[in-house]
């Protein structure tokens, strides 16, 4: 322990950052209470080691600056505050990434959030990250507008609890009639369940909308959002209504990124620069408007891809047809319990995607003997394919009469897929 201990500062400060990074959530995923209270309880463990140990974790800000924190009406109040207060004590002046999150439980009252909130407002103008998740309405009408200017704010997560959607505030009285005014930094936007304006953001590189039942989203609404944001680079939006369309789609030349849900999309963009679309729950007709709004597309992942008898009605009558896709290189099925009717969709017209080289299967059930003769297909009408399928999906197909014969039939093109193929998010779509 001696020899530890007199480890130089900086590498120990980088132990201690690293260990707790094990602990923590990605940057791009929402943080759990759980993922938050091992990262603390590391933080704490670290600094109880020795006196040179909590010399160190005390004088590295990083490691306190993660902060998940659940409203729980069961929590004693007084130490709820008093571990705030620690946590962001012991932050110093480090940027902060705070999440607020609703207990599923208990629900505090507004008295024990109002408390809580009046800790973190002082500590909100080095925040670079504000989450407020499966949130009560009634709570953000006290919290915001946000006080002050906040100029670190690059990112804001407003998710609301969705059985009060329909007494939630709308963006307006969130935020200033100028973004500006209070986060000119933002870059990153995310909200469900809020009533959301297009004058909420704008030059955001990062925008996620999941528009509620009772707030459907309309042409001109959709227009403002993309006018208002030439720059984006992502763009993820889901409805269960579609917003028809009034006039010519809105190009942005910098997207690279698109995800969809449930949304009438082809009516209101145009984006020449587009790499990867990912479809969540959408119906196997959109993506017949894939080749006149992303012309450049070269990955599509397919999500809970509905109507699968319809699917294979459509194919025996030959209404349904895929369009030239010539830049796909890679294409994802996720969740999807018509793996068959899609394998078949594909294989039938491989022809119309010259560029295909990989298949990633994931999460779509087991493959039965039509499926898998498919896939063997599939790789005999593209000479230059190979199929990833991840561990269940292969285990379980496994159980299949037969299958011992396949991989000389597959010639070493199946290969055991280690990661998720769609983002994380795809999956609120």
């Amino acid at each position: 322990m001696a020899r530890v201990a007199s480890l130089p500062v900086e590498l120990m400060s980088d132990i201690f950052i690293r260990t707790c990074r094990a602990f923590s959530s990605d940057d791009t995923v929402l943080p759990s209470v759980e993922e938050d209270s091992l990262f603390f309880q590391t933080a704490i463990w670290l600094s109880s080691v020795n006196s040179s140990w909590r010399e160190v974790a005390l004088s590295t800000p990083q490691i306190w600056s993660f902060i998940v924190f659940e409203l729980n009406g069961e929590h004693d109040l007084d130490l709820d505050v008093e571990i705030l207060q620690m946590r962001l004590g012991r932050s110093s002046n480090f940027p902060l990434h705070i999440a607020l999150r609703k207990s599923d439980s208990i629900s505090p009252t507004l008295s024990h959030v109002k408390r809580i909130w009046d800790v973190i407002i002082p500590h909100l103008y080095r925040c670079w990250r504000l989450s407020f998740l499966n949130i009560y309405a009634t709570y953000l009408a006290f919290m915001f507008p946000l006080p002050g200017v906040l100029e670190s704010l690059h990112w804001l997560d407003i998710h609301v609890y969705t059985i009060y959607r329909s007494s939630v505030p709308t963006i307006d009285q969130v935020f200033d009639a100028e973004q500006s005014a209070c986060a000119p930094s933002l870059k990153r936007f995310e909200m469900s369940g809020v009533h959301c304006p297009p004058t909420a953001v704008a030059n955001i590189s990062h925008l996620r909308v999941i528009f509620g039942s009772n707030m459907p989203p309309t042409y001109s609404n959709v227009k403002g959002f993309l006018e208002r944001n030439p720059t984006l680079e992502t763009l993820i939006m889901a409805s269960s209504e579609g917003a028809e369309s009034e006039g010519d789609p809105i190009m942005l030349p910098h997207l690279k990124y698109v995800g969809f849900g449930p949304i009438e999309w082809s009516s209101f963009l145009y984006a020449p620069n587009v790499e990867h679309v990912v479809l969540s729950h959408n119906t196997i007709d959109t993506i017949g408007d894939l080749p006149s709004s992303f012309p450049a597309l070269r990955r599509l992942s397919i999500s809970a891809l509905p109507q699968a008898s319809r699917i294979e009605q459509d194919l025996n009558s030959g209404t349904l047809t895929l369009p030239q896709l010539p830049f796909i290189q890679r294409l994802d099925i996720h969740k999807c319990n018509s793996i068959y009717a899609i394998l078949r969709l594909f294989t039938r017209f491989i022809d119309h995607l010259p560029a295909l080289t990989e298949v990633h299967i994931y999460r779509s059930g087991r493959l039965d003997v039509e499926s898998i003769a498919l896939i063997n297909a599939l790789l005999r009408a593209g000479p230059n394919v190979m199929v990833w399928c991840d561990s269940q999906t292969l285990s379980s197909s496994r159980r299949w009469r037969g299958w011992d014969k396949l991989p000389a039939l597959f010639e070493g093109r199946v290969h055991q897929l280690m990661e998720p193929v769609i983002p994380l998010w795809a999956e609120d779509l």
